[in-house]
C-alpha cells in the first residue's frame, strides 16, 4: 500500500440481482517518531518554560514528571510553563506517540537557591560595637546553594561599600548585602549593628564641708555596655573604686578621703572599657566663722557712746551680723555700731554671725557702766623702777577727755608738772631729772560728760 490513505473496495455480481460494492480505507502509517524534550537547565527559581519539539501528523505529546516535582500549565503543549519544581534534580520526560509507537525523550531542570546566613556577628557585652561611636563591629557570612562563583555588593552607612564576603571595621547602623551567583541568581540579606549608648554622667549635687560636716558629692551615671565601674581620683592623692548601684547613682562623703580640699575627677567604664570622665570637681574646706570685736572702752558711765567695731573672721561670706548689747536692744550693723546704756551696771555685750554656709559663731563681752562721774586718786607712788606703781596717774570714769587738766606743784609752789590727757601720769620727774622723795601738791580738774566741772586738789607722797 502507499504511504498514506489507501482505499480499498469489495465487489460482489449476481446474474439474477446484479452487482453490489462497499469501501474501506487503510491509512498506512509509516512511523518516524522524533522526540526532544529540550536543553538542560540550571535555574534559581522553582518555575520554567520548557521547549520540546512538535509532534509531528498524527502524533502526540505528553509531558510526565519522572523525577522531582512540578505541575505543567498543558501537558501536551511542547512549549509549556511548569512550577512547582523541587529544589535539586528534577527529571521530566517528553513523549511523542503514534498509533503504531512512541519515543520519549527527558530534560534535567536543577533548581538551586542562593542561600545566605549570617555565620557570625561581632559581639561585645550584646552589642555588636565596642564603645558608641567606634567602627570595630564586623559580619562574617555563609553563602550556599546556587552556582558559584558568588560576588558580593554590600552597602551601609556612611556611604560604606565593600565586595568581601565578610567585611569588618564597621559602625553601628543598618547594612545590606546583594549576593549574586554565576546563573545571576541573587539574595539579599539585611542585618543592623548596634553600639552601646553613650556612657554618660551628671553631677546631681556638691556640698563643701563646712561646719555641718556634711561635705558630698552625688552623681548618676547611664549608658554604656554592661556593669559600670567608677573611680574617683583627686588632687591630694587619693583614689575610691566602686560599682554604680541599680539606679545609676554614687554618693561619695568627704569620710571617705583624708581631706576635702581640690580637685575631684570621676572616670567610668563598662565592660568593654568603653571611658567617660568629669573632670576638675571642685571641693572645699570651709572654717568655720569666728566672731570677733573691738570695744572703745569697757568702763563707761551711763549715756556715754561706746563704739564696738566687727573684727570676725570667716572664711564663706557673712551674710549677718546680730548685736544683742545686753540691756534689751539689739542691732545688725555690718562692721561698726555704737551704743549707750542708761543705768549702771555690767552689761554682757554679744556678737553673733552667720556665714552664707548657715553656720554661726558668737563672741560675748562685758562692759562696766558707772552711774556717773567716778575718780580715784592714789596718795602714794614709788619711783624706783621696779615696774610697779611708777608714776601717779588718777583713774577717772565719765570725764570728757578734752577737758582734763592735772598740774603738780613742789612744797613752794613750783609746777614740775602738767598734762592735759587723762591717760598720761607723772612719773617723778623734773626736765628729766628725778626729784627729791617728798610730799608734793597735785590740782586736777575736769567735765563730766553730762557738762558738771570736778576739781581735786590734795597732796601726793612720792617714794
Amino acid at each position: 500500500m502507499s504511504e498514506g490513505e489507501n482505499i480499498l473496495q469489495w465487489s460482489l455480481s449476481s446474474e439474477v440481482c446484479g452487482d453490489f460494492s462497499d469501501q474501506i480505507i487503510v491509512n498506512y502509517i509509516n512511523s518516524n517518531i522524533n522526540t526532544e524534550a529540550g536543553n538542560n537547565q540550571e535555574i534559581c527559581e522553582n518555575f520554567t518554560n520548557l521547549n520540546a519539539n512538535n509532534p509531528g501528523v498524527n502524533e502526540t505529546g505528553l509531558w510526565t514528571v519522572i523525577s522531582g516535582s512540578g505541575i505543567f500549565n498543558d501537558t501536551s503543549n511542547p512549549n509549556t510553563f511548569i512550577e512547582n519544581l523541587s529544589l535539586g534534580t528534577n527529571i521530566l520526560q517528553w513523549t511523542i506517540s503514534d498509533p503504531c509507537a512512541s519515543m520519549s525523550d527527558q530534560v534535567i531542570i536543577t533548581v538551586e537557591n542562593v542561600n545566605i546566613s549570617i555565620e557570625n556577628t561581632s559581639n561585645y557585652t550584646s552589642y555588636n560595637i565596642s564603645c558608641n561611636g567606634e567602627n570595630d563591629g564586623w559580619i562574617d557570612l555563609l553563602t550556599t546553594g546556587g552556582y558559584p562563583p558568588y560576588t558580593y555588593n554590600w552597602t551601609g552607612p556612611n556611604n560604606f561599600t565593600s565586595n568581601n564576603e565578610d567585611i569588618s571595621e564597621l559602625t553601628n547602623g543598618n547594612y545590606e548585602c546583594v549576593v549574586t551567583d554565576n546563573l545571576m541568581c541573587q539574595e539579599t540579606v539585611y542585618i543592623s549593628l548596634a553600639q552601646p549608648p553613650q556612657i554618660e554622667i551628671e553631677l546631681i549635687n556638691v556640698e563643701d564641708l563646712d561646719c555641718f560636716n556634711n561635705g558630698h558629692i552625688e552623681y548618676s551615671a547611664n549608658g554604656g555596655a554592661g556593669i559600670l565601674i567608677g573611680e574617683i581620683t583627686n588632687s591630694w592623692g587619693e583614689n575610691i573604686s566602686f560599682t554604680w548601684d541599680e539606679n545609676g547613682v554614687y554618693y561619695a562623703s568627704y569620710e571617705d578621703f583624708s581631706q576635702w580640699e581640690g580637685t575631684i575627677t570621676l572616670t567610668t567604664t563598662d565592660e568593654n572599657g568603653c571611658e567617660f570622665a568629669l573632670e576638675d570637681i571642685d571641693v572645699q574646706s570651709w572654717d568655720d566663722p569666728i566672731a570677733e570685736f573691738d570695744v572703745s572702752t569697757y568702763n563707761a558711765m551711763m549715756n556715754e557712746i561706746i563704739e564696738f567695731s566687727d573684727e570676725s573672721y570667716s572664711e564663706a561670706n557673712i551674710i549677718s551680723w546680730n548685736w544683742d548689747f545686753g540691756d534689751g536692744n539689739m542691732g545688725n550693723n555690718a562692721n561698726y555700731t555704737t551704743h549707750s546704756y542708761e543705768a549702771n551696771g555690767n552689761y554682757t555685750v554679744c556678737l553673733n554671725i552667720e556665714d552664707e554656709n548657715g553656720c554661726v559663731s558668737e563672741q560675748c563681752q562685758i562692759i562696766n557702766i558707772y552711774s556717773d562721774n567716778s575718780i580715784f586718786i592714789p596718795n602714794i607712788f614709788t619711783a624706783n623702777n621696779d615696774n610697779i606703781n611708777e608714776e601717779f596717774k588718777p583713774v577717772i570714769n565719765g570725764l570728757l577727755k578734752s577737758s582734763y587738766n592735772m598740774l603738780i606743784y613742789d612744797r613752794w609752789g613750783k609746777l614740775l608738772f602738767s598734762t592735759n590727757d587723762y591717760q598720761k601720769g607723772w612719773d617723778g620727774k623734773y626736765n628729766n631729772r628725778q626729784v627729791a622723795q617728798d610730799v608734793y601738791s597735785y590740782k586736777i580738774d575736769y567735765s563730766t560728760i553730762s557738762g558738771e566741772q570736778k576739781k581735786y586738789i590734795g597732796k601726793i607722797l612720792l617714794i
